[in-house]
């Protein structure tokens, strides 16, 4: 049995991103890459109620990290990517430092733009 070719997987997931950042503080870490970029997305994270960081820790609801999507047009930039920004220590604005985690993402599709649908289609025009 002969099996089709694989695609390469394209997508990765940045985990472990402060709970506090916004898309544009992820923004800032793919900027080097932007002209590699085919999509990205982010997924903010839920500070901790405890406004100390060190209680936070502990509390009942702990905090939950933000998490963002990223596909690269050519693997060897994503293999570049990866080497770069995984391990790297990040801060929030609370100055709690979080180990960013990067991996292939589970689900390699992404939203495409559709086309615009013409309303008048099949219609009669007078």
């Amino acid at each position: 049995m002969v099996s089709a070719p694989q695609k390469p997987k394209r997508k990765l997931a940045v985990r472990h991103l402060p709970p506090t950042w916004i898309k544009e503080d992820f923004l800032g870490l793919l900027s080097p890459y932007a002209t590699s970029i085919e999509y990205h997305a982010f997924s903010p994270g839920k500070p901790s109620p405890n406004p100390n960081p060190l209680l936070s820790l502990h509390s009942e609801k702990p905090a939950r990290t933000s998490c963002g999507y990223v596909v690269f047009k050519e693997p060897k930039v994503l293999i570049e990517f990866a080497k770069q920004v995984h391990g790297m220590k990040v801060l929030d604005g609370m100055s709690v430092e979080y180990e960013v985690e990067v991996m292939i993402a589970i689900h390699q599709g992404y939203p495409t733009e559709p086309d615009p649908k013409d309303i008048l289609s099949g219609t009669i025009k007078d």
